[in-house]
């Protein structure tokens, strides 16, 4: 069985039976999909980290542009960031990280479940 991601809507995943020769499409839910992949992509990242602003600003007037002076960034940037188009670097996911505790939460768990995949401790 081969999966196949569709970029532009990446919650469909293409499903290709070689057995049966049936194409056959599911939703996936956002772990399920993470599950099936060895390594987590910055796409995937995107998605998460977006989602989680999303819920963290709400229906906020001027999100972006609060968030932005947050942490040091230009509104167009994070509005990239909280619609999932783009992962933000490391010095500016740590600033979100500390101004968004759901999103801390989310990057440890992302850690140790990668570490517990690994078989590492830490």
């Amino acid at each position: 069985m081969f999966i196949f991601r569709n970029y532009r809507a990446p919650h469909v995943c293409v499903l290709l039976d070689a057995q049966h020769g049936a194409n056959t499409v599911r939703r996936k839910s956002e772990r399920a999909r993470l599950a099936m992949q060895a390594v987590i992509t910055a796409e995937d990242c995107a998605e998460r980290f977006g989602a989680i602003l999303r819920r963290h600003t709400g229906e906020m007037r001027n999100a972006a542009k609060r968030l932005g002076r947050r942490i040091g960034a230009d509104p167009r940037v994070v509005e990239n960031y909280i619609y999932g188009r783009h992962c933000p670097p490391a010095a500016k996911l740590i600033e979100l990280m500390a101004a968004c505790d759901e999103l801390a939460e989310e990057v440890n768990r992302l850690v140790a479940e990668r570490r517990a995949e690994r078989g590492t401790g830490g």
